[in-house]
């Protein structure tokens, strides 16, 4: 009698130190029908089977994991241009070449377009003969308008030695990010006398249309009208016109 009771007496402490978190099996008796536990990553009900109350194949439990805030995606914008490019277009440029000379006049018409939110009015240039001068708005607005200059023509170049070749230039001046940005457009060529336009060559009476020498230099007809040494537009020799 003894020995049966040190057996029970073995058999239940072998019950009650089982872990209350063992691995529960499918089919294996549970508490009461209705319980549920998860086990793993199954949760189980216990179900009536028969006589016997056991636990049932039990069903996955999705469970929500902590966020891994390295797993989240950066997502970075590049920040918009401050702003636009300025530009300025000048076109449909027309200028009157008969009256293109020295002791004539500068006159000059055109289109500008610009996307300037303070436009300025554009500038004409006689480059070493005509410093800039803001030219006319004509008819549209100063970001998409028609301009035009006018101005006499001096009798000299500015520079001591003149060089002979002086450029007609539209300038447009704008301001960007604290700096001053010149754009510049070349329209045409003034071409001149390289030396003095004054110079007598003879006190005898010159043949007009005959060719001459130094450029410039003039002269008068046996009529006593005035010529000049000079090309022409249709020639560049030069010769005795008036």
């Amino acid at each position: 009698m003894r020995k049966l009771l040190v057996i029970a007496l073995s058999s239940t402490l072998l019950v009650t130190a089982l872990p209350a978190n063992a691995a529960i099996k499918a089919g294996s008796s549970c508490p009461s029908v209705g319980a549920k536990k998860i086990s793993g990553d199954k949760e189980f009900t216990c179900i009536k089977s028969g006589s016997k109350s056991v636990w049932n194949k039990g069903k996955i439990v999705v469970t929500a994991k902590k966020a891994n805030k390295d797993a989240i995606p950066t997502v970075t914008s590049t920040p918009a241009s401050s702003g636009t490019a300025i530009t300025y277009k000048f076109s449909k440029i027309t200028f009157d070449s008969a009256a293109l000379k020295f002791g004539g006049n500068l006159s000059l018409k055109f289109n500008l377009v610009t996307n300037d939110p303070e436009p300025k009015a554009p500038y004409c240039i006689l480059d070493m003969v005509i410093n800039p001068f803001e030219a006319t708005l004509s008819d549209g607005t100063t970001s998409n308008g028609n301009w035009s200059c006018s101005a006499p023509i001096p009798d000299m170049p500015l520079e001591t030695n003149p060089s002979g070749n002086y450029t007609v230039q539209l300038l447009a001046v704008s301001r960007s990010s604290g700096q001053i940005i010149e754009e510049r457009k070349e329209v045409v060529i003034l071409k001149s006398a390289t030396s003095s336009p004054t110079k007598q060559v003879s006190d005898k009476p010159i043949s007009p249309g005959a060719f001459c020498t130094p450029a410039g230099a003039t002269g008068k007809s046996s009529k006593g009208v005035d010529y000049t040494c000079k090309t022409s537009d249709t020639d560049s020799r030069n010769r005795w016109r008036q």
